[in-house]
């Protein structure tokens, strides 16, 4: 196995639970709200869901970084569940994680995939 290989493996394991981090929280509890919500509760989450999904579509086609959809969904759950503590305790703490290690080795080894590769390059080219 290469360098440049190891490193693009590490890169996306790391953008994966980069992902997994950010999304499960709200995936886990949004699928609990819509079970034990009434019918008013899961139309009201549904709702913030499109409304959620209509910014995350403006942020790609846009390219901007609006971070309101989260608290959105957040909002959605909210009225489905009252008792949302464990989710935001959740949330905070997928979030930390993410920020503090799997993003910065994301990114750290996409560096060093995109300097291997040119190293790569280099070599194959003697």
């Amino acid at each position: 196995m290469t360098q440049t290989t190891k490193y693009n493996i590490l890169r996306y394991l790391f953008l994966s639970l980069s992902v997994f981090a950010l999304s499960f929280p709200l995936t886990f509890y949004g699928i609990q709200a819509f079970i034990y919500g009434s019918k008013v509760e899961k139309f009201t989450l549904g709702a913030f869901c499109c409304v959620a999904l209509g910014m995350v579509v403006i942020n790609f086609l846009m390219k901007l970084k609006l971070r309101s959809m989260i608290w959105l969904i957040v909002l959605g759950i909210f009225i489905c569940l009252n008792e949302i503590q464990a989710m935001l305790i959740m949330v905070a703490v997928c979030t930390i994680l993410d920020e503090i290690c799997f993003t910065p080795l994301y990114k750290h080894f996409k560096r060093k995939a995109q300097t291997n590769k040119e190293i790569d390059k280099r070599l194959e080219a003697k």
